[in-house]
């Protein structure tokens, strides 16, 4: 009894830990001391929006009302905003050279949201039913198929392509041991049917179109969505950013230092030093 009490325990946190790997990871920014300060009293977002700036750009700063400028971008650009904290929202971009983060705040007021699946539940979740075993009979024409992930149904284009195997197609389709990873389902306009996914091997929250995965014949948009968006006046037409003159001040205000710093330095030795004979 005294060796099995201590297994026991043992199994138990490893299930624990076991648990947690599988829990949502929360993105936090690599450095950024007012989130660090205030990250009880943000709230996550993890949404993308488009720069809209009424000046036709906008500028990240190091926290809200600061002074550090960030980085700058032209309207229409993509951020996705980690965190927001009352009307500011702590957004990243990631250089494609290397990937690195840049990250900085910025007022929502100068942010368009990207319409994305969550957006779509809100119009038109009322729709949604409970999958019902809708994709169970689906067999693919060719070993390896690529199915198409959308955003949502009838997106621009689809968010990924994916090739396929046998274990995919069973979590789609789902078996006697185990329940598809497809909950919702939406019928659109034409008759077609669409399966939600919350979750699939680490893709996150795409739909899936059930009567043709593989995207054959599906029209998708010759133009980036942000180009309408700007056609249409939703987003303001990007110009080159400016520099903000409170971005200076901190540099003016060390040369100042400086200056008069230099200048009593001057004065004081300039009184001790007197010509001798």
């Amino acid at each position: 009894m005294k060796r099995i009490l201590p297994l026991a325990l043992t199994c138990i946190m490893l299930l624990a830990l076991a648990a947690t790997a599988f829990a949502d990871v929360m993105w936090e920014p690599m450095e950024n001391q007012f989130y660090d300060r205030q990250r009880d009293e943000c709230e996550y977002n993890a949404r993308s929006y488009y720069a809209n700036g009424k000046e036709g750009f906008v500028t990240l700063w190091d926290a809200p009302g600061g002074s550090l400028v960030k980085a700058q971008y032209q309207n229409g650009e993509l951020l996705w905003v980690g965190y927001t904290y009352k009307n500011w929202a702590l957004a990243s971009m990631w250089l494609p050279d290397d990937r690195t983060e840049v990250t900085g705040w910025v007022p929502m007021a100068d942010l368009y949201l990207q319409y994305d699946h969550i957006s779509f539940e809100e119009e038109y979740g009322d729709q949604f039913v409970d999958y019902n075993g809708e994709f169970a009979g689906y067999t693919p024409q060719d070993e390896g198929e690529t199915f198409w992930f959308w955003e949502y149904p009838h997106a621009g284009s689809p968010r990924e392509r994916i090739q396929t195997n046998e274990d995919m197609l069973d979590a789609l389709r789902g078996t006697a041991e185990q329940q598809s990873h497809i909950s919702k389902v939406y019928v659109d306009q034409s008759g077609q049917s669409w399966g939600y996914v919350t979750y699939l091997y680490g893709i996150r929250n795409f739909w899936l179109l059930l009567d043709n995965p593989t995207g054959g014949g599906i029209m998708t948009s010759c133009f980036p969505e942000v180009d309408g968006l700007i056609y249409s006046g939703e987003i303001i037409p990007p110009q080159e950013p400016v520099m903000p003159g409170k971005s200076y001040l901190p540099a003016i205000l060390t040369a100042a230092v400086v200056v008069v710093t230099a200048g009593a330095l001057a004065f004081f030795y300039g009184k001790r030093k007197k010509p001798t004979e």
